[in-house]
């Protein structure tokens, strides 16, 4: 044959999939053998797969390339050519050109393999020409696929027309082209796959749900978006679209903390069990998502370097529809949120004494926050000033504009673009909407823009029939738009209407009050007594998250057991929970805890009652938060440590 016997054990080695030995093996052997083809591919293969290294993958995959043309030059017949090597060399550089954002060349690489060997790759052809622009010819390239005899082609063929719709924008042919897609993937696994087959030898059901399950959301569908998404996630294989990933911010929109957290644990899990390859494309998006999750938590001090992590170091998005400008600007806007939270959380920790440092220090910082708060609004500015990324934005889950932006912090384009630049935006957007369902989410934001505009009284009571026609499973936006109405009607002189907004909001998803730096109208009520007690009552009466001495919300300092705690009640007279002090201390060293000074026990109250009262739920919706014999406040405490417990882990990476 034309190959040594070293370089075919070589190949042996990596196709038993041994990377790190095999690695090894290349490189030593290209040390003796610079131009051996074999060695060559190895280690190109074994960069790109085992360690995402795409770069010098493809530096050595063309170096394989041009050795074996030198070789066995393709223009010409040869007998014995080891064709099929060549064959894999050729699919091997298009995948990484894809990967790299290489469009024009991997067309150029599937045009070359298609002139010299069967079948042609015509699936292959349709994410370069979509990220081309060159809809129609993706279209065909993706029907000849649908239409081709391998089950790898039609497979892929179906997930390209899915792409193609879901880039046009519309939304029941989208919807219905990766159902079909889905459904036809599912069928061929049930027959085709063996059992225990490893991820990257099964049918790709996984990336078929998460698509659907994608237009599924577009097609505001939120129980199909869930059902797909499951589907998805019970199989892994080897792909970026990572259903969890998906659940997580359904779960977020819906405003089911615990399952949310779970879900990013089973994300995490999902992309570390990727290859380097795939695990590496979609590192960015995984700091996002575990940013967003933080931030509805609460936890912007964890948040923050996971969000800097994604807008500084951006995924490649090869493998996606997506552009890359447009997934900065998002995570730029995220970042943009949790600063505003962040700086929000400092405040409260000055009320009760967590913040010693003096005027000047607190000054520099928000001056140099500020100037950070610029950079991001310039990201965000120049992301929608691509093409038409504003109204496809503003659109509402479609493809085209920043991505991934909750529907709950779209509010925050009002800020960066302008109330008049949004509203002209949205009256276009509103002429071609798709889904009668739509005109809610619109209605949301045009609540913002009279907000932003100083038309305090229109935003209000717009507001109000928007809670009445957006879907219910919409929590966090609907939590949103009454802190809105509620931050307007009060600016209006609607007392009363406020307070209905404020309890509202608190009820469905009380962290939007810090986003939102909003300070409820509130009466203290101090029925314990002693030091202690005093101490907790001036923190309190000093929170920019309660505005004391107006009519509203009650928070009551009493003493259950022995034990103080706060308790905060609506304006109805509804409980929304019971605080005791979240103090490790406390369980970590009873004997210092009893020890410690009134002043530093009232601390800890008042920092728990913040970080409980003002941040995601985690689900405990279905605990007697009336009840004052404590289970509710354990109950929390413990979720919230699980969920600190799971993002710990992420930070540390």
């Amino acid at each position: 044959g034309p190959f040594e016997d070293e370089e075919k054990a070589l190949y042996a080695e990596y196709q038993g999939r041994t990377p790190i030995t095999t690695r090894r093996r290349a490189e030593a052997y290209l040390e003796a053998h610079e131009e051996s083809i074999v060695a060559h591919y190895v280690l190109g293969s074994v960069l790109r797969e085992a360690e995402g290294d795409l770069p010098r993958a493809m530096w050595h995959l063309g170096r394989a390339r041009e050795l074996y043309e030198g070789r066995w030059p393709t223009s010409e017949a040869h007998a014995g050519a080891p064709w099929r090597l060549h064959r894999e060399l050729l699919f091997a550089i298009q995948q990484i050109a894809g990967e790299l954002e290489q469009h024009e060349y991997r067309l150029a690489m599937l045009e070359f393999h298609d002139d010299l060997y069967d079948p042609n790759l015509s699936a292959e052809r349709v994410w370069p020409l979509l990220r081309l622009g060159r809809i129609d010819e993706a279209r065909e390239q993706a029907q000849l696929a649908i239409e081709s005899a391998g089950s790898s082609q039609r497979s892929l063929g179906r997930n390209a027309l899915c792409a193609i719709e879901s880039q046009e924008g519309t939304r029941r042919a989208w919807f219905d082209s990766c159902v079909a897609a889905f459904e036809e993937a599912k069928r061929e696994a049930e027959v085709n796959d063996p059992p225990f087959a490893p991820p990257d030898e099964v049918t790709a059901v996984a990336v078929h749900a998460y698509n659907a399950a994608l237009a599924a959301r577009a097609s505001l569908r939120p129980d199909e978006v869930e059902r797909l998404a499951l589907a998805g996630a019970r199989r892994l294989e080897f792909t970026a679209a990572n259903p969890w990933a998906l659940l997580v911010r359904l779960f977020l929109d819906q405003g089911r903390g615990e399952e949310a957290t779970r879900a990013l644990l089973e994300a995490e899990r999902w992309r570390a069990r990727q290859p380097p390859a795939l695990r590496d494309q979609i590192r960015a998006d995984q700091d996002a998502l575990a940013a967003t999750l933080l931030l509805v938590a609460g936890e912007t001090d964890s948040a923050r370097p996971l969000i800097d992590r994604a807008v500084e170091h951006p995924d490649r998005r090869g493998l996606t529809v997506t552009s890359s400008a447009h997934t900065v600007g998002a995570h730029a806007l995220l970042r943009m949120a949790i600063r505003r939270a962040h700086l929000e959380r400092l405040d409260e920790a000055r009320s009760y004494g967590d913040d010693p440092r003096g005027w000047w220090a607190r000054m520099s910082e928000r001056a140099d926050e500020a100037h950070a708060q610029w950079v991001d609004e310039g990201r965000v500015e120049k992301a929608l000033a691509e093409g038409e990324a504003l109204e496809q934005t503003l659109r509402f889950f479609v493809h085209g504009g920043l991505e991934p932006v909750p529907p709950w912090l779209m509010g925050e384009l009002v800020e960066v673009a302008g109330a008049g630049v949004i509203a002209q935006a949205l009256a276009e957007v509103r002429e071609d909407a798709e889904l009668s369902g739509l005109e809610a989410y619109y209605d949301a934001l045009e609540v913002e823009v009279a907000y932003a505009r100083g038309d305090e009284e229109a935003a209000w009571k717009k507001a109000s029939g928007v809670l009445d026609t957006l879907p219910t499973s919409e929590v966090m936006l609907r939590a949103r738009v009454a802190a809105v109405a509620g931050l307007a009607a009060s600016e209006d002189g609607e007392d009363e209407q406020a307070r209905a907004f404020y309890e509202f909001a608190m009820t469905l998803e009380p962290g939007v009050v810090r986003r939102m730096g909003i300070a409820l109208p509130t009466t203290l009520v101090r029925t314990a007594s002693g030091a202690e007690a005093e101490a907790l009552e001036a923190m309190l009466e000093d929170s920019p998250r309660l505005d004391v001495g107006e009519k509203g919300f009650e928070v009551e300092i009493l003493e259950l057991g022995g034990e103080l705690r706060t308790c905060l009640r609506a304006p109805s007279g509804a409980e929304l929970g019971c605080h005791a002090a979240f103090w490790p201390q406390l369980d970590e060293d009873p004997e210092a805890a009893s020890k410690a000074d009134a002043q530093t026990r009232a601390r800890a109250l008042a920092r728990g009652f913040h970080r409980e009262a003002f941040a995601m739920p985690l689900g405990l919706s279905g605990v007697d938060m009336g009840s004052l014999d404590g289970t509710a406040t354990v109950a929390g405490e413990e979720a919230r440590r699980r969920l600190e417990r799971t993002l710990e882990n992420l930070t540390r990476q």
